[in-house]
């Protein structure tokens, strides 16, 4: 497990690689029934962006082998279950996270508090 800024990680990663953000609902799926998906060149895009880049957290990089349920094969494994039985996996504001493999960010989880989250996607 690694740790670096939401800038940081957006320079390495690059903006263009942004899929659509999710704002909405921390608990829950992401199916878009507790949210909204907004795709690069949208208003909601520019906003949700913006809050992010501005709050500038510090995201906790988890890797796995390859994207599905975590297992015992999986890199930071152990890191993703301490992580989830911490009291910062318990939607504490301001806590980011990431889920990548290899060298390939797949999300990035920031929390905004009351039930309410920012989701990046990167294709």
């Amino acid at each position: 497990m690694q740790t670096v800024s939401f800038k940081d990680l957006l320079a390495k990663v690059g903006f263009e690689h942004i899929d659509r953000i999710y704002v909405g609902h921390e608990m829950g799926c992401r199916c878009g029934c507790s949210g909204k998906y907004h795709e690069p060149g949208t208003r909601g895009f520019k906003i949700a962006l913006t809050r992010i880049s501005k709050a500038n957290p510090m995201v906790r990089i988890f890797v796995q082998n390859e994207y599905g349920p975590w297992t015992e094969k999986d890199s930071d494994y152990d890191k993703w279950l301490e992580f989830t039985r911490s009291r910062d996996y318990q939607w504490t504001v301001g806590v980011c996270f990431a889920n990548m493999t290899k060298n390939h960010v797949g999300w990035v989880d920031f929390v905004c508090g009351e039930d309410r989250t920012i989701t990046v996607y990167f294709d």
